[in-house]
């Protein structure tokens, strides 16, 4: 979860051994298990299965209704560096019951919530799927004992663990250890290490006992439910999830030490504020799967009336699957097509970065954007679905390659002025994608604004008639293109201006105050 929250496998894949037969047979009743527990839930008025599993907002815009009323929890935790106008409460219909919601209505960019990790990953993690090292890193840390009664609330909780009492949410928690305890069968020695080293430098459970086997697998199970690329946070985990989040996180930076999540809709007052778990806008069939096998809860195979009609393909809604996902499937093709050219792009990028006068990058850059421009054509055509969600990574991707091409300093004039007009040609369907799936105030949409704007100026100032024959919709004279310059340039404006970048000031005066 550019970021982002991925327990069970952002980091990659572990290294160690593939487990034995009868340990993948114990591992797929455990799984059969947990769906049927899933499918057990309560249907909200949608049919959309809801589970109590950490940070689930049902696929049915859950996010967008108000809780009626609300009963709210205060865990032990030290405050974060600024929070905003949002309570933590433990009476949702999902989640596990907790999560954050508005105080009062908000506004897109509203700042609501800044905070530091209380502990990065070890080296030996970056890039991999957490192990057994970082508990072990976690007890090596200087607040070590504070730190592990902290967590003693992440989801699943101590309490939770401890006290299972037969109830369906009990069950999952027991069955989610099940699973874990498999995956580490062969690593006991490396357990009852962690726990001696526990005991050598004093470290207790709150209630004053040791930490037993139990503890270490629950603590990794938590690490990797709520942990996020950039480290281990408190308040960030109790975003619920959401499909079409509410809310957007941006990872701290070398000069950014925070986390820091905003709104990006207009929020009424006791509504869940939201995020997404996952890093990039995939179909409903991915996020199903890749849910589950991260999160374990399951989105349903519905889709909610808001998305329904941005994932049809070919006027059908594909099929979906938590056990499986269909490699062949035209989305799942374009998915995989998307990441391996956003690699490329990326590589490109930096390479570009080193040697900005080496032309053979450059000649990459430009097949690059034909390959892109390609990819646009070819999704479109397989989707059947001018409006279908994935159009935003193709054509953002497409988009970024165009910028990238104009770094050129010995881009000819002529050969700029196609690019400008194939980015035109471009920016202007990812806007309308892209407002029907964020909302018209999302921050994605002031970059693409921008880039359609001084593609336009510069085409209006180099050859106006160009942009007649581009031949866009309800364009057909040289001032409905300026026209549309001067739109897309406010909007540019207007959306920069609900994201100040202020985020450092406030958490000064909150420290401060």
């Amino acid at each position: 979860m550019e970021e982002e929250d991925d327990p069970f496998g952002m980091f990659g894949e572990d290294d160690s051994s593939s487990d034995s037969d009868m340990a993948e047979n114990e591992r797929s009743r455990i799984s059969r298990s947990m769906v049927e527990t899933a499918n057990q839930k309560t249907r909200n008025g949608n049919g959309i299965l809801s589970t109590p599993s950490k940070g689930v907002v049902s696929v049915a815009d859950t996010s967008s209704r108000s809780i009626s009323s609300v009963c709210e929890w205060s865990p032990p935790w030290p405050k974060p560096v600024y929070l905003g106008p949002m309570k933590l409460v433990k009476s949702l219909p999902y989640g596990g019951g907790r999560g954050y919601i508005a105080e009062r209505d908000l506004e897109p960019g509203t700042l609501v919530l800044l905070e530091e990790p209380i502990v990065a990953w070890p080296t030996e993690q970056l890039g991999r799927k957490l192990t057994l090292i970082s508990v072990l890193h976690i007890l090596r840390h200087s607040n070590a004992q504070a730190l592990i009664h902290q967590l003693e609330h992440y989801h699943p909780t101590k309490r939770a663990v401890d006290e299972g009492n037969g109830d369906s949410d009990h069950i999952q928690v027991a069955n989610m250890m099940a699973v874990l305890r498999q995956d580490n069968s062969e690593k006991e020695n490396e357990i009852l290490e962690i726990i001696q080293y526990a005991s050598l430098k004093g470290i207790l459970n709150r209630d004053r006992s040791d930490l037993s086997c139990t503890d270490v697998i629950r603590l990794l199970l938590c690490l990797r439910y709520n942990g996020l690329e950039s480290g281990l946070y408190l308040h960030v985990a109790m975003l619920n999830h959401a499909d079409q989040p509410n809310c957007v996180k941006f990872l701290p930076t070398p000069e950014k030490k925070y986390s820091e999540v905003r709104t990006t809709r207009v929020i009424r007052a006791r509504e869940p504020l939201t995020i997404s778990y996952l890093p990039s806008i995939v179909s409903h069939a991915s996020r199903r799967f890749h849910l589950w096998e991260q999160h374990r809860f399951d989105i349903g195979a519905n889709v909610s009336p808001q998305l329904y009609e941005m994932e049809l393909v070919g006027f059908q809604l594909p099929l979906s699957s938590i056990k499986e996902l269909d490699d062949d499937a035209v989305t799942s093709r374009i998915e995989r097509t998307v990441a391996e050219m956003v690699e490329l792009y990326t590589e490109t990028s930096e390479q570009i970065k080193g040697n900005p006068n080496n032309s053979e990058l450059w000649d990459s850059c430009k097949a690059l954007e034909q390959s892109s421009l390609q990819l646009c054509s070819e999704a479109l055509d397989q989707l059947q679905n001018n409006h279908h969600l994935l159009l935003i990574a193709c054509l953002q991707l497409h988009l970024d390659s165009c910028d990238l091409v104009q770094r050129d300093p010995c881009l000819p004039s002529s050969q700029r002025l196609s690019l400008l007009c194939r980015l035109i040609l471009t920016a202007h369907p990812l806007l309308a994608v892209q407002e029907r799936f964020h909302g018209p105030d999302h921050f994605e949409l002031a970059s693409t604004h921008l880039d359609l704007a001084q593609a336009l100026e510069e085409v209006l100032s180099l050859s106006p008639k160009q942009l007649l024959l581009l031949q866009l919709d309800g364009l057909s004279s040289v001032g409905a293109y300026a026209a549309l310059e001067y739109k897309s340039r406010k909007e540019f404006e207007r959306i920069k201006s609900l994201y100040p970048h202020d985020a450092e000031k406030i958490a000064g005066h909150s420290q401060n105050g």
